[in-house]
């Protein structure tokens, strides 16, 4: 069992038992046994795909996708593990808060190198009521409670748009917090894109790890001959993939798959 989840496990006895619960991006064990005994029902929601087939092989009742399921259902008990960017912790934490009931508990758990001894923080930016619960194996847990009125959760809201020249042709790019180089073209995609600026493409072409979907985009703009799949295994990359393919009216298969495991043909 990961830190995180020990912290968890660990504290699990000062929630009442009871009520309906959702587990934002837990770690790939089997810490959600623990937490089912607790809770009336549960459901997690992971955002990474390797994570999500995992828990699914275990019975969980999980969900993959780039944002949990809208804001109709509402949940009593919402634990969260810590992301390492801040941007995408600022926007779960939106997205969490417009999903729990009124007198809801949230619990963030984390490791300290990932940030969690400062994100009390933006808690309280949330919620009125923020406190430690523990603080063990380099992990840390904060409770939160009585939620601050604020507008419901707007996943448009966080996205940023930017333009791409590629070889002339300029194209849109989407991108959300948590999705590599989030808002900005990074030296190293920049570099692959100037390798392929002269090349000739057609047939079936695999743009692995895609993030936004910028390598095969361009591609995708440039080829009319080339056939895009995109792959990622984090759901917000693929969801800002989807954005920028129909932002620029461009084709292409969008697939979720840890690795090459989903991957067929050549």
């Amino acid at each position: 069992m990961f830190a995180v989840s020990q912290i968890i496990a660990k504290n699990l006895g000062q929630h009442k038992t009871g009520g309906s619960a959702l587990w934002i991006n837990p770690e790939p064990d089997d810490c959600w046994y623990s937490m089912r005994a607790r809770c009336d029902s549960l459901k997690l929601f992971c955002q990474d795909y390797a994570a999500f087939t995992f828990l699914q092989q275990t019975g969980a009742e999980v969900d993959f996708s780039a944002f949990p399921a809208g804001s109709e259902e509402k949940y009593d008990w919402i634990i969260m593990n810590l992301p390492r960017q801040k941007a995408l912790l600022e926007m779960l934490l939106d997205c969490a808060a417009s999903l729990l009931a009124e007198g809801g508990v949230l619990w963030l758990a984390g490791e300290n190198k990932a940030g969690i001894k400062s994100a009390g923080k933006l808690l309280q930016l949330h919620f009125g009521q923020v406190r430690k619960l523990d603080n063990a194996r380099h992990c840390g847990l904060l409770e939160a409670r009585a939620q601050l009125q604020h507008q419901p959760f707007e996943p448009l809201d966080y996205r940023e748009q930017w333009l791409l020249d590629c070889g002339g042709t300029r194209i849109s790019v989407l991108s959300y917090p948590g999705v590599f180089a989030h808002g900005r073209l990074d030296g190293g995609t920049a570099l692959l894109l100037s390798a392929l600026a002269d090349m000739q493409l057609h047939g079936d072409v695999l743009d692995f790890a895609c993030g936004a979907g910028v390598i095969g985009s361009c591609i995708a703009a440039q080829h009319a001959g080339a056939r895009v799949t995109f792959l990622d295994t984090s759901a917000l990359a693929l969801k800002a993939c989807e954005d920028t393919l129909n932002a620029n009216h461009l084709q292409g298969a969008v697939l979720a798959s840890d690795g090459l495991d989903d991957v067929s043909g050549s």
